[in-house]
């Protein structure tokens, strides 16, 4: 169809007025700004609020509301309404329509973005090749961003699509704000499982079991079918291939360490290998990664493939992308970045922290949120912030400190109970929940009772 923009605009809003029941399929695609001629941006508004209001409108109603705004005149009063429905095609559906005047739309924005872009890159000392990589991906990212939302919403539309959420998921007895269940079940009872655009905090001391908890959450969501992206930025592939391997093949870690396999061991790996396959579990393994490189290689894995989750062990071996600040004010950088790639992606990001070394020197070791290393903005940017304490380590080393035994021969005594801290909680509460550990499958499992 070689139809111009305006004629495609008149088309869309004459059909709309004629049949409102097809309210629906434009208000899932257009927007007031893709239409170019401003009068037709404003009457679009219009069915808009009318629809999301009564469900359904006419002429008069239109009408009523173009004179609340002051453009029923300098529109062409009811003698344009009548002009734009008896012209309104009859042989072409709305969805032909719509996707001409989405095209036209798109291509507008992509070309000011580049238009705002030469421009920015005409000052070349204003930025390095890697910031240019970074605002060139976000301005192109921004715009299917705002396809889905303007960043304002009235408080009644929210209010009215909420509420029938809720009382369908009172009436069918299901949870409300359900996230991606991790299978540990009092933490997804207590935080409803991962949330969509939340960053989550895990940190702890060394030896507590930071980076197993965190693959065992990756590996249970690839086990669902998720896409799960993981930074290792101090393992490399290998060692975290052979503790995920550890946890779901029921073969002893320090087996595949020292190569001493059994048939049976043999024959586990091998059927688990072939469900491996099905997993899709991505890892990162480059050492030294900036902030930038993190959120660029996110942003095309999103395009490319699923994403539902990412992990990033661990937060301060990010470097940041400017120069010449502190390591606190870099770390607050790099937290804030996370938080908002977070709600860019629409996606739960878990990233792993050290604390500081304060913690050694209380009796009581539980991690408190004054102890997350060099940087409070830690605290303030995340949505979750947990803690793991196995207070057994502790009790070990403690009987055993004059020896210098080391961490893994402590931890790999027996089974014992950790606690998972919630010590901060956005959107819900904060609580001690008790976890299993194996450390022999690097395996973190579900507990019946307090202890």
């Amino acid at each position: 169809m070689e139809n111009s923009r305006i004629e495609v605009e008149e088309a869309i809003i004459g059909m709309l007025i004629e049949h409102p029941d097809m309210m629906l399929e434009a208000n899932d695609i257009l927007r007031p700004d893709d239409f170019s001629t401003l009068m037709y941006s404003k009457l679009y508004s219009i069915l808009l609020d009318l629809s999301n209001t009564n469900g359904v409108f006419d002429i008069l109603l239109i009408e009523n509301q173009m004179k609340k705004m002051g453009i029923f005149d300098s529109f062409g009063g009811r003698e344009k309404l009548f002009e734009l429905t008896s012209n309104a095609p009859i042989t072409v559906s709305l969805t032909q329509y719509i996707e001409i005047l989405k095209t036209y739309s798109i291509q507008k924005k992509i070309e000011s973005a580049c238009i705002e872009l030469l421009n920015e890159i005409k000052t070349p000392e204003k930025y390095n090749y890697k910031d240019l990589i970074d605002l060139s991906q976000k301005r192109i990212m921004d715009i299917d961003k705002d396809e889905n939302s303007i960043g304002v919403t009235r408080i009644s539309d929210v209010a009215k699509k909420q509420v029938q959420n809720l009382l369908l998921l009172s009436k069918s007895g299901e949870s409300s704000g359900k996230g991606i269940p991790t299978d540990f079940k009092e933490y997804d009872r207590v935080t409803g499982g991962l949330n969509k655009s939340e960053l989550l905090i895990l940190a702890a001391r060394p030896a507590m079991g930071k980076t197993a908890f965190a693959l065992n959450i990756a590996t249970n969501l690839a086990k669902q079918g998720k896409s799960v992206l993981i930074f290792s930025l101090e393992m490399g592939v290998d060692q975290l291939f052979k503790r995920i391997l550890s946890n779901i093949s029921d073969v002893e870690m320090y087996k595949l360490k020292n190569k001493h396999l059994t048939d049976f061991d043999i024959k586990r790996i091998t059927d688990k290998h072939e469900e491996m396959k099905n997993y899709n579990l991505f890892i990162s393994e480059k050492a030294g990664v900036s902030i930038l490189e993190i959120k660029n290689i996110a942003r095309r894995f999103k395009t490319q493939n699923d994403l539902d989750f990412i992990v990033i062990d661990y937060l301060q071996l990010i470097n940041s992308s400017s120069k010449n600040k502190s390591r606190e004010q870099e770390v607050s950088e790099i937290s804030r970045s996370l938080k908002n790639l977070a709600r860019e992606l629409d996606i739960p990001i878990l990233a792993l922290s050290q604390l500081s070394r304060s913690v050694e020197s209380r009796s009581d070791k539980r991690p408190l949120l004054s102890d997350l290393r060099e940087s409070g903005a830690i605290e303030q940017d995340a949505d979750q912030v947990m803690f793991l304490f196995r207070e057994e380590y502790y009790k070990q080393i403690a009987s055993k400190s004059e020896n210098k035994v080391e961490n893994e021969q402590v931890q790999n005594k027996e089974t014992e109970i950790a606690e998972l801290i919630i010590g901060k909680h956005r959107n819900g509460e904060t609580a001690v929940i008790h976890l299993g550990i194996d450390f022999k499958y690097q395996r973190f499992i579900n507990v019946h009772k307090k202890f």
